[in-house]
């Protein structure tokens, strides 16, 4: 016989999710025990038959011409056809005719973590990105299922998970293409990747995919958010303006924690983008908080321009240090109040670097003192544009607050 019989074994149990897509894909069948019309592909004819006794696999392959390549289907075992049965069919065993063995064949991969079969999502992404020719060659490796999951996220998000941190992280969902096949992934794709990096990166992340799903201005979404939630707790606009916040997230809604971490990621990709990036996401940003009636937080944030300016005006108000960190409380009142209180008052010098080692160790930096001014040259001199800004810097380089 020159034809070709390849024994492929199905599932015994039709109740597996897997179990049903593969009987959904399979060609259309014959009644039992009856091999189906040829079909040729790729110039061969091919014919498939459904054997559900070792009976019908001996008469599939009697029946089996020589000029097609016969396919059985059987939910048959290796023990139960016999090695006299299995020496008729191609390299002598069954094949495997699901999903998992797919992606094997399609990889090239010498084995696969059998942890990759128990997640769907998962190895549909795999296929699908391996028939898109998206994921690299690895004949003759073992993949295991962390690198799986690497893969793909590489694949759908542009960035390695193992080697990039949070900010990375959102910058690469800034990206306006990534947002979009992230929007077109499936829900259940979309489910297991946030799973995998929160596991990774922190609760942060899934507060960023969820705006990623449905918000186009993803940086200024997390400046506002790291805005309201550097905020004191007890400050009335900023638990208003965090409840309208944390409600525009679908169920289960991200916690305060996660809404922290997800706005202190954003700082390091605005201040590296470029600048009509952070032009627009700015105004973006202060539009949202006229928009939630918390213009005034805008001081708690270190990169928009607007919150520096108000962080300087306030700042020239206080006469010392203690007065200065509250930014908002009490000031206090003329300079001879000051230094009854806290000790003489150190003549003024031209620079705000004038503190001893000392003073440094034995006061805590409140958040907003001059060593959390935009970090980057490009965006202090974005943020000192204004002639108001200029002469606030002027008057605060005058004085020096006491210790």
């Amino acid at each position: 016989m020159s034809g070709r019989c390849w024994g492929a074994s199905e599932p015994s149990s039709a109740s597996s999710p897997r179990a049903v897509e593969r009987s959904e894909s399979a060609p259309p069948r014959s009644p039992a025990g009856a091999a189906s019309p040829p079909e040729v592909i790729d110039g061969r004819r091919l014919r498939i038959a459904p054997c559900t006794s070792v009976l019908g696999v001996l008469d599939a392959l009697a029946a089996a011409a020589e000029d097609e390549v016969t396919v059985l289907l059987t939910n048959l075992t290796e023990r139960d056809l016999g090695d006299a049965v299995l020496a008729k069919l191609h390299r002598g065993r069954l094949l495997g005719a699901d999903r998992y063995t797919l992606v094997r064949d399609l990889l090239g991969a010498r084995s696969l973590d059998p942890r990759i079969s128990k997640d769907v999502w998962l190895v549909d992404a795999l296929i699908t990105l391996a028939n898109a020719a998206r994921i690299p060659s690895l004949a003759g490796t073992i993949l295991n299922r962390r690198r799986a999951v690497s893969l793909v996220v590489q694949a759908r998000l542009g960035v390695d998970p193992e080697r990039a941190d949070l900010p990375a992280l959102v910058a690469a969902f800034d990206d306006t293409l990534v947002r979009a096949e992230w929007r077109a992934l499936s829900e259940a794709e979309r489910r297991g990747l946030v799973r995998e990096l929160v596991d990774s990166h922190g609760a942060g992340i899934g507060a960023v995919a969820a705006l990623a799903e449905t918000r186009d201005d993803l940086l200024a979404e997390l400046l506002v958010i790291q805005a309201v939630t550097d905020a004191p707790e007890d400050d009335a606009r900023a638990i208003a303006a965090f409840a309208v916040l944390q409600h525009r997230f679908a169920h289960p809604r991200p916690t305060r924690a996660a809404l922290v971490e997800a706005g202190a990621a954003a700082i390091t990709p605005v201040e590296a983008a470029p600048e009509a990036r952070l032009a627009q996401q700015a105004r973006a940003a202060d539009a949202m908080l006229e928009e939630l009636s918390a213009e005034a937080l805008l001081v708690h944030s270190p990169v928009l321009a607007r919150g520096f300016a108000e962080r300087l005006a306030r700042a020239a108000q206080f006469q010392d240090r203690a007065s200065f960190a509250a930014l908002g409380g009490t000031p206090v009142r003329g300079r001879r109040a000051s230094s009854r209180r806290a000790g003489p008052v150190r003549r003024p010098s031209r620079t705000l670097a004038g503190r001893q080692a000392g003073d440094r160790a034995r006061h805590r930096r409140p958040a907003v003192w001059p060593d959390t001014w935009p970090r980057s040259p490009g965006s202090i001199g974005r943020s000192l544009r204004s002639a108001q800004v200029t002469a606030t810097l002027g008057l605060l380089l005058s004085w020096t607050p006491s210790r």
